[in-house]
């Protein structure tokens, strides 16, 4: 036996001892780990050495204590124990030992061969145990996880075992089955023809075949249960079939969720088929189209199957304007869920149509996005309400930019009008209340009285232009073009600021000959 890296845990209080057995299993190749007392033991046993040798006389615990404790322990129950005592010798203390839990019991002084003879048996026992329970293992994981019903027959269909699984479905016991002809079984009587054909499927896994097939099984309470049923064969190293494996999962759910799924995909095209948006599914990575419904004919004005054979058709009959925007924006975004886009398209009768079109991404079984599904709506009629709407927007803003403009003038021109008005009217006054004083020469009552007229005079005129204005607005004055005296003009307007230059002390002076 290859004794390479085995460790043995050798605990003895006596310091003599442990060292003439380190030195003995030692020189056997075995790595050693020692212990003086019984608690330090069943700390260094956590750590799983392949053996352990103990005494009996410890000075905490007893070595029968350490035993019973370490095989009570399910972590640690699976080492061998060699009790190895030089006081207790008798074979009552061997009994003691043993039914302890110990795997064998040896006196001091021992004999090395004898011993090392002894910790090789064990450590095979050790082995072959170790195997044995891996095979169990591996057994009822089979039998206990491959599908959900397990159980294991004869070669002519008798049962031998089955799991609990199935037996709690058919509230049966195992007493129940065992013996049975498996077709007899509740499990089989929905039918004869049930029964039959698992009597033929028994037939042919004992002639070596792997049988499987899909078949209805009655449960407790009249259930029915649709499973996924096989039967195979268990052979030997020649080939020779020794039993049957029978399993059945239950599909049930998934039957159903096939139905449901059926029934939906039926509702969908249903709907896809009859609503005038386009609804389409794509792998946009590998450039081609799932599904693309009817009203894609109707609104591009291209058959669907073209799509199929071109993936860029729909692309092609984008609006040039629009046409990189778009292919940009559905090969970045539609995959991340932000594909939502307004174009026009141009129909083959050469028409422009505006759509709306957004994706979505849809997920597989392990959360990674492989498609986008996606609608395009026709948003003419919206377009066209939004450019009306724009159109008499404008024209709102025109209007009321002109009626600002109108507001405007008619302030400047009242503001005018005010100005021109009161300007004549303060010559008047002034004269009038300088001729009321009766001070005045006759030069200047002259020049008052020729000041008051002509100021009333522009008055006249100012009225008539008013009635002037009134007349133009309705489209009935006539202009006559003529000459106008600007000495006669300019003299009225310093005569009209005389009398409030003379009160300031304000001189001007007035030069006659000036020639225009």
């Amino acid at each position: 036996m290859d004794t390479h890296s085995q460790i043995i845990l050798l605990v003895d209080d006596n310091d003599a001892n442990r060292y003439v057995v380190s030195r003995i299993l030692h020189s056997y190749n075995f790595e050693v780990q020692e212990a003086s007392t019984g608690t330090e033991a069943l700390k260094l046993a956590a750590k799983q050495p392949d053996l352990i040798i103990l005494d009996i006389k410890l000075p905490d615990i007893n070595g029968f204590e350490v035993c019973r404790q370490l095989k009570a322990n399910p972590t640690t129950a699976a080492i061998p124990i060699l009790h190895l005592s030089a006081h207790r010798i008798t074979s009552e203390d061997k009994v003691q030992g043993l039914d302890g839990g110990a795997d064998g019991y040896l006196t001091q002084p021992v004999n090395t061969l004898e011993l090392i003879a002894i910790i090789r048996a064990l450590l095979r026992v050790k082995e072959a145990e170790e195997k044995l329970r891996q095979s169990e293992r591996k057994f009822r994981a089979i039998f206990n996880q491959t599908f959900q019903y397990v159980g294991l027959l004869e070669v002519d269909g008798i049962v031998i075992e089955v799991n609990q699984s199935a037996l709690d479905f058919a509230g049966l016991e195992l007493t129940d089955v065992v013996g049975l002809p498996f077709w007899e079984t509740l499990w089989w009587t929905l039918s004869t023809k049930t029964q039959e054909q698992l009597q033929a499927a028994v037939a042919c896994a004992a002639a070596g075949e792997f049988v499987r097939y899909e078949v209805d099984i009655r449960g407790a309470g009249e259930q029915v249960m649709t499973i996924d049923f096989s039967i195979k064969p268990i052979k030997d190293d020649m080939g020779k079939v020794l039993q049957l494996l029978p399993e059945g999962r239950d599909i049930s759910v998934r039957k159903q969720a096939q139905k449901a799924l059926q029934e939906s995909e039926k509702r969908f095209r249903q709907l896809a088929e009859n609503i005038h948006d386009v609804f389409w599914m794509s792998e946009p990575q590998k450039r081609q189209f799932i599904y693309v419904s009817p009203a894609y004919e109707q609104l591009w004005g291209h058959s669907c199957e073209s799509l199929h054979v071109d993936f860029m058709g729909w692309l092609n009959a984008i609006h040039p304007e629009d046409r990189q925007r778009v292919e940009t924006a559905f090969f970045e975004k539609a995959l991340q869920g932000e594909y939502d886009e307004e174009y026009r398209i141009i129909r083959p009768d050469g028409s422009v149509c505006w759509i709306r079109e957004r994706g979505f991404p849809i997920e597989d079984e392990f959360n990674e996005i492989h498609r986008v599904a996606g609608i395009a709506e026709d948003i003419s009629d919206r377009k066209l309400a939004e450019a009306e709407r724009d159109h008499l927007f404008e024209l709102e803003q025109k209007a009321r930019n002109a009626a600002e403009t109108s507001n405007r003038i008619k302030d400047e021109f009242l503001a005018t009008l005010s100005h021109e008005l009161r300007t004549p009217l303060n010559s008047i006054l002034g004269w009038s209340k300088m001729l009321r004083s009766r001070n005045l020469d006759p030069a200047t009552v002259a020049r008052a009285l020729e000041t008051i007229e002509r100021n009333a005079k522009l008055q006249t005129q100012l009225i008539e232009d008013l009635l002037d204005i009134s007349r133009i607005l309705r489209g009935k004055i006539h202009m006559n073009v003529s000459t106008v005296d600007l000495v006669t003009s300019i003299e009225a307007a310093i005569d009209t600021v005389y009398l409030a230059a003379q009160v300031k002390s304000i001189r001007h002076l007035r030069n006659s000959n000036i020639s225009w």
